[in-house]
């Protein structure tokens, strides 16, 4: 897979990061949580997510935001080959026009 493009610029240790599109009335910012187990049989958790800023067809700033977010559980002892088989499938997934269709698929609605 190809590394990422958008250079991202931390706002908080390992947490907060903004895009540079990032203004305050339309933000652009990526966000990250990790629980990490402490023992065995415990769930590894990673959350990432991406909220931007939105306008209205007159340009003004909307206090909703469009958020995408990919949440990615694992047991601690599973099989690496299993987690592998997962995020590539979720790649795929993301990756294709269906995708996008579903992404954009309710714009006719307004």
């Amino acid at each position: 897979m190809a590394a990422m493009t958008t250079v991202l610029e931390a706002r908080s240790p390992g947490a907060e990061y903004t895009a540079p599109s990032h203004t305050i009335s339309k933000p652009v910012l990526v966000l990250q949580s990790r629980k990490t187990p402490s023992a065995n049989g415990v769930i590894a958790e990673d959350v990432v997510s991406v909220l931007h800023g939105t306008v209205d067809s007159n340009g003004d700033a909307l206090p909703q935001k469009v958020l995408f977010s990919a949440t990615v559980r694992r047991p601690y002892t599973g099989a690496t080959a299993d987690r592998d088989a997962a995020l590539t499938l979720f790649r795929e997934i993301v990756a294709s026009d269906n995708f996008t269709d579903i992404v954009t698929g309710q714009d006719n609605l307004q």
